[in-house]
Parts: structure tokens; sequence; C-alpha cells
């Protein structure tokens, strides 16, 4: 199967601030970040994430983001320190959860990535992502029969997304069930105009 692992987009969202530095200055300097990122600019990107964490150690939104572009930019060991960081501060950030098993699964990490994931549905139960992303670490194994109530629960919660009817419509194969399966790639096809993949959130 062609691989569709979903990461959640860099967030702007700021919790914990120092008495040094104004919410409204971390708030800048985190949208210039994704913005940099955004124009290609990663590694001027980082170093801007690298001056908020150095400012504010707790800020956990910070190192996913550093998380994110290091990926982004092949460089997943350091993606992985980073997203590392982030559930040290809070190890029930669902994107961060998310975010990590996606490296965990694409080095064929399964329990690790099916892990992380599960619990990032109990951190956030509304996180359709995480649900689809369940879903294809159990395609990868076969597992048809787990990943169907997963990719259900995706496709319920965002019902126009091609990637997840994809995933759903292979599933379905897997388990024989070709009319349900048509009925999937029929709407995966119709929903092509939209673009499944979320991108960097500024």
């Amino acid at each position: 199967m062609k691989s569709g692992f979903l990461a959640v987009p860099l967030t702007t969202v700021l919790l914990f601030i120092t008495a040094s530095v104004s919410a409204e200055n971390i708030n800048e300097k985190m949208h210039r970040a994704i913005q940099l990122s955004l124009k290609g600019k990663n590694g001027e990107s980082l170093k801007v994430f690298q001056e908020i964490a150095s400012a504010n150690p707790n800020n956990f939104y910070a190192y996913n983001n550093m998380g994110m572009v290091y990926f982004k930019t092949g460089q997943n060991d350091k993606a992985l320190e980073a997203y590392k960081k982030a559930l040290e501060i809070n190890p029930d950030f669902s994107m961060t959860l998310n975010n990590i098993a996606q490296i965990y699964k694409e080095r064929g990490q399964y329990d690790l990535a099916e892990s992380h994931l599960k619990k990032s549905i109990e951190a956030f139960k509304d996180m359709d992502v995480a649900y689809a992303n369940l879903g294809e670490v159990y395609l990868l194994q076969k597992r048809f029969d787990d990943a169907i109530p997963y990719l259900e629960e995706a496709n319920k919660r965002i019902p126009t997304s091609a990637q997840y009817h994809e995933f759903l419509a292979e599933a379905y194969e897997g388990k024989g069930m070709k009319d349900k399966a048509k009925k999937e790639r029929d709407l995966a096809n119709k929903f092509k105009v939209t673009p499944a993949l979320p991108g960097l959130n500024p």
C-alpha cells in the first residue's frame, strides 16, 4: 500500500510563558518560524524554535514544531529527540504522540507506533488523524479486522477526506468486501479535489 501517514499541523498555541519573554513576543516568534518553514527556510525556522525553547524550556509546542521541521527535512533522529523532549514535558500531548508514531511506523516499529497512537486517541478522542494513522499501521501489518473500526471512525469524523476513504477501501478489500471497497474508492475519487494531508498551519 502507498503510505500516507498524517502529521498534525504545526501549532501556534502556547501554554508556558516565562517572565523574561512576553506572550506576544513568543507568539510572534512561533508564527515567524512557521512562515519560514512554509517558505522552505527550515534552518532559519529551527533557529527560531530553538530560541523559543531556550527562553521557555517548558514549551512543549516548540519542541513538537521543532520535531516536525526536523522530520520534514529528513532528520528523523533529531525529530525523535525533539518529540521525546515534548513528551517529557507533557506525556499526554496528543499531537506529539501522533507525530512520534509517524517515525516509529516508518522504521517498522509498529508496536511503538500503535501504543503511541492509542495514547494520542485516549488523550484527545476527537483527533481524527490518530484514528486514520492507527488504521494505517494495522493495514501495513494486514490486520484488517483491527484497521476497519479505526478507519470507519476517522471517516465518520472527517467524511470528506479522500485519503481516509482510500485507507478504508484497502481494509475492506483485504477482507474481501468488494462492494464496500468500491463505495469507498468512489468516495475517495469524489473528494480528491480536496487535499487529504494537512499542511503547516500558521
